[in-house]
């Protein structure tokens, strides 16, 4: 009970300042004690798993080196958005297409959706922000709103910067904290932001999110789908292949069971 104790101590003053949040007050204590602890948990991974893949770009390696946490949730909930919005909207059925065929439509759109979305759950809003923004080459610091704003013609990096913005306005504006909004909830509502034009989508496909399939399936369906591309599809990308193992092994022990698409 002392060793949880001062685990506890230790790791608030930790959480206080080195977390892109806001600090928690103590009287919000069960939701600060998870806080706390898995910000330990984090650093005593990490330790364990230090090579989540090479980062992509400059950007990426820079937030990384503050939050080396974010390239395995990253790893596995990138992987997770890729398998699921193709199974959503039904691409990949040939394995001759290529990703970068499926790119600036409706599937990449719902992916962004989903992946900071997903991002956000594991960790938090800001970290997904700073993660997504050096994803697409951009400084974490970088005013995205101010890149929106300003956009006249939008081009595959600001169509990918807005639909990362939506994600995080949604999730953001929950009315719980993001790590307790659901897997279900997070792919209803990318469906729903997809369906209402609320996404931006640069090149029409003919896929099942593009002609309304998509809208029309249920959860069971969705996850069914999942599970099949998943088994399909999963060793031919390397996103979903290359290192997988040290990311599953640390969400299996940092977030075990917050997921219900699987």
């Amino acid at each position: 009970m002392i060793a949880w104790l001062f685990t506890f101590i230790i790791s608030f003053s930790f959480a206080q300042e080195n977390t892109c949040e806001k600090p928690y007050v103590l009287l919000n204590l069960p939701y600060t004690f998870k806080l706390s602890l898995q910000r330990a948990l984090d650093q005593a991974l990490i330790k364990k798993l230090p090579d989540g893949g090479p980062p992509e770009n400059y950007f990426q390696r820079e937030v990384l080196q503050l939050h080396p946490e974010l390239a395995f949730v990253g790893k596995l909930q990138g992987c997770k958005a890729l398998i699921l919005s193709s199974a959503i909207c039904d691409t990949y059925e040939n394995k001759t297409e290529k990703f970068a065929e499926m790119a600036d439509d409706e599937s990449d759109a719902i992916r962004h959706f989903l992946f900071t979305s997903f991002i956000a759950k594991k960790t938090d809003v800001q970290r997904a922000k700073l993660i997504t923004t050096a994803h697409e080459a951009l400084s974490a610091g970088t005013d995205v709103q101010a890149i929106l704003r300003s956009t006249k013609k939008f081009n595959s990096q600001t169509m990918d910067l807005y639909n990362n913005a939506k994600a995080l306005d949604f999730i953001g504006s929950a009315f719980v904290k993001p790590g307790d909004v659901s897997e279900k909830a997070i792919i209803e509502s990318a469906l729903y932001h997809l369906q209402k034009g609320y996404l931006k989508v640069l090149k029409k496909s003919n896929n099942s999110c593009a002609n309304g399939k998509a809208f029309k399936k249920s959860w069971k369906q969705i996850k069914k789908d999942y599970q099949q591309y998943y088994q399909k599809y999963a060793q031919e990308l390397p996103l979903c292949r290359d290192d997988m193992g040290k990311a599953k092994v640390y969400d299996f022990v940092s977030d075990p069971f917050s997921s219900d698409i699987k």
